[in-house]
């Protein structure tokens, strides 16, 4: 739990375009915030798995003016990660991670905007010997009902004498153009859109000394 103590308060007025200007006005303006952070693993030698979690929380209150009226914020974020990698057999390991993200802000205990986030994220390394491997990544998003799906494969293959790495990547295997993510802070919500490259292979040579 901390408090910070500011001599200013931040005025923000919203123009007719959709744009506001912000101003710094000299009065006492304190910042109440809450973190909360916990985790925890655990291996179970019978199936070869660990399984984890995290979870975290964050709160914080301000005043701010909006308009040339004083309002009081708030902003939650909570976030809850449980994963799970598994060794099915010798040559061959499973990962799973499924991240939620949940962001709500108040303004004088109204809800603004309640954004939600959530990511799946699941991998397979596979050996076929020692100086094989391939990797199968596959993730999908989902933001505020909006699908998202992204894969990607890797082979590569090491030499000991002379030190080499050879490896193929086949990269956004559905072709996804592009994809969305949110923030929140008092009174705005931003939408940033991310545009990707298009589904390509690339093979490399990489030399070790």
């Amino acid at each position: 739990h901390s408090v910070n103590k500011n001599n200013f308060t931040l005025s923000q007025k919203i123009q007719d375009d959709g744009t506001y200007l912000i101003e710094a006005i000299p009065t006492e303006n304190k910042i109440f915030s809450h973190h909360l952070k916990a985790q925890s693993s655990k291996y179970f030698s019978a199936i070869k798995s660990t399984f984890r979690i995290k979870v975290k929380f964050n709160q914080s209150q301000s005043n701010s003016i909006i308009d040339g009226s004083k309002l009081e914020n708030e902003i939650q974020i909570i976030s809850f990660t449980p994963s799970i990698n598994i060794k099915l057999a010798y040559w061959l390991n499973a990962e799973y991670e499924m991240e939620s993200f949940f962001i709500k802000t108040f303004v004088d205990n109204l809800e603004l905007s309640n954004i939600n986030n959530i990511k799946n994220r699941l991998a397979f390394l596979i050996f076929p010997s020692d100086s094989q491997l391939l990797s199968i990544n596959a993730e999908y998003y989902q933001n505020n009902n909006k699908n998202y799906y992204f894969a990607d494969i890797s082979y590569r293959y090491s030499i000991e004498k002379p030190k080499l790495d050879f490896e193929c990547k086949w990269s956004n295997i559905f072709n996804a153009k592009s994809y969305l993510n949110y923030r929140a802070h008092e009174i705005t919500v931003w939408e940033s859109e991310y545009f990707l490259r298009p589904n390509q292979i690339l093979c490399s040579v990489k030399f070790r000394f």
